[in-house]
């Protein structure tokens, strides 16, 4: 069975950022000491960060297609963040963004 995290998480150990995911498995080997030990997980949502890089890339320069078509009932700017396109939404499937870890 795969495991990973899904992008735009956070991974914080002992209060320090140790690694900022982008869709890689990241094993939790490493220096962990005895006692007390702090697993932070923080997500951010994967459709404001798609609007937040198409609006910083529009200053440059617009990537298409900026939204799909309206009868495709699906999320903008789905093409700025590297997930799944699937999740954003299809012509016969609804859009469910996801996040998390697996």
């Amino acid at each position: 069975m795969g495991m990973g995290l899904q992008p735009l998480l956070a991974f914080l150990v002992l209060a320090e950022g140790c690694s900022r995911a982008l869709c890689l498995v990241l094993p939790l080997n490493g220096d962990w000491r005895t006692g007390y030990n702090n697993v932070t997980v923080e997500l951010s949502s994967p459709v404001l960060y798609a609007v937040d890089r198409a609006r910083a890339s529009a200053r440059v320069h617009a990537i298409p297609p900026e939204c799909p078509p309206l009868r495709q009932r699906s999320v903008c700017s789905a093409n700025q963040i590297r997930k799944t396109q699937t999740s954003f939404g299809w012509e016969f499937a609804p859009a469910f963004p996801t996040m998390g870890i697996w």
